[in-house]
């Protein structure tokens, strides 16, 4: 009994060990894969120093990413357009629209349309992004520090790079 006490107790701890020492494998193939990237894309390779890497971090995609959000929203703005457009042009058909729902209706289908993709909606995985800080020459030879936010797929290659400073 004590010993399937003890391996339930620790079962959890060795599970998370696992996937810190996960994390931590894919850290390290990060910043390789990054410093890789910049020893090609740097203006002088050579005077590259890593000043600090931020944590590893996983990217979702979001519903507002979604094909059929774009559906939804251009419905939206359409609907607004329509319902200025008769305002300007016919203020008789705008009121008799308005009187009778006819542009709450049609706002409200587009907008259970965007609450039903909300609900349905899963997730994929995307990438990582990691920031970097680090020194290196510019074309001018200065020593400068920048800060860059690296987007990493799947695979944990580098295949976007934002400068931030």
């Amino acid at each position: 009994m004590k010993k399937y006490l003890t391996v339930i107790l620790f079962a959890p701890l060795f599970i998370s060990c696992q996937n810190k020492a996960t994390l931590s494998d894919k850290t390290s193939i990060a910043r390789d894969s990054i410093k890789a990237y910049l020893m090609l894309h740097l203006n002088d390779p050579k005077s590259y120093e890593p000043v600090g890497f931020d944590s590893l971090e996983r990217k979702m995609s979001t519903y507002l990413s979604d094909d059929h959000y774009f559906e939804y929203d251009s419905w939206a703005n359409s609907i607004s357009s329509v319902e200025s457009d008769d305002m300007l042009k016919d203020f008789k058909v705008y009121k008799s629209r308005t009187a009778s729902g006819y542009y709450k209706k049609l706002k409200q289908k587009g907008s259970e349309g965007l609450d039903s993709l909300k609900k349905a909606y899963k997730p994929k995985f995307l990438g990582y992004t990691m920031m970097h800080t680090y020194r290196a020459k510019n074309g001018f030879g200065a020593l400068t520090l920048h800060t860059t936010t690296f987007k990493l797929d799947t695979n944990l290659s580098v295949w976007d790079v934002k400068e931030l400073n």
